[in-house]
């Protein structure tokens, strides 16, 4: 079965951004197929965050890079446990290849232990204090994802209501007379957020 979810603020529609911002219908970004509600609610996330970048300002700016931040940190520690997991076996068990690729990862990472494949005693010291390090870490991404999260409640809570995009869109036909009616359904979220950044600059 084929499934299709719209993912881009170029093609996703603003009367079907306002449903899913104003009213939580989130699954009109289903084109075609079935998806969980997980999934529907990390392409939002994803959207709503396209969203918030096209306006550019300095809060939008920290959100997008507290973000990445998360992201990039999610992914090193992953990798990290994996290091510290198999680098915690027997020096037996331990392929060359998997001790080597190890090795470098934690090199890489500013770990300048030498991570010793015959004394397992001395490595699993050192390891500790990696799996420490990476504990304190685990820590910060926690926070971070708190202090995104309460950034992002703030910018929902705030959100337009269905009858302020109304007056936006009147305001728009109004200001920008571009021969055809703007509407909801023939304006993308890209150009919505280009227009009005036209008219704040104008």
């Amino acid at each position: 079965m084929n499934r299709e979810i719209i993912i881009s603020c170029n093609v996703l529609t603003m009367d079907k951004f306002i449903k899913c911002l104003v009213k939580d219908k989130k699954k009109c970004l289903v084109i075609e197929g079935e998806f969980t509600d997980q999934e529907i609610e990390d392409v939002w996330s994803d959207i709503f965050m396209d969203y918030l970048e096209l306006f550019n300002s300095n809060k939008t700016k920290l959100l997008a890079k507290l973000t990445n931040d998360i992201r990039i940190n999610e992914a090193k520690l992953d990798i990290l446990n994996i290091c510290i997991m198999v680098l915690s076996q027997k020096n037996e068990v331990i392929s060359d290849e998997s001790y080597n690729t190890c090795f470098e990862i934690l090199r890489k990472y500013g770990y300048k232990y030498d991570f010793d494949k015959v004394d397992t005693e001395k490595r699993l010291i050192d390891l500790r204090s990696v799996s420490n390090t990476a504990k304190m870490a685990m820590i910060n991404l926690k926070r971070d994802r708190m202090n995104r999260n309460k950034m992002l409640e703030e910018k929902h809570n705030k959100a337009l209501c269905e009858s302020d995009f109304g007056k936006i869109f009147l305001n728009l036909n109004v200001r920008l007379k571009c021969g055809f009616k703007i509407t909801p359904q023939n304006t993308t979220v890209s150009e919505y957020c280009s227009m009005i950044k036209m008219i704040s600059n104008g």
